[in-house]
């Protein structure tokens, strides 16, 4: 699993332990916080931290 981070672009390497997850990320190299959802291996949504969701 894997997203870009709304901050700076950077792909996000998240594994298979959020297959089904619905909460923040943090970009480990701008340390953006960034909201998403997934579902059975498949991102459903991606906003900036604390919109959306």
């Amino acid at each position: 699993m894997q997203v870009n981070c709304l901050g700076c672009g950077h792909m996000i390497n998240l594994g298979h332990d959020y297959d089904n997850y619905k909460g923040p990320v943090r970009c480990n190299v701008c340390r953006t916080m960034t909201t998403i959802e997934t579902e059975s291996g498949k991102v459903k949504s991606v906003s900036p931290a604390g919109k959306g969701l």
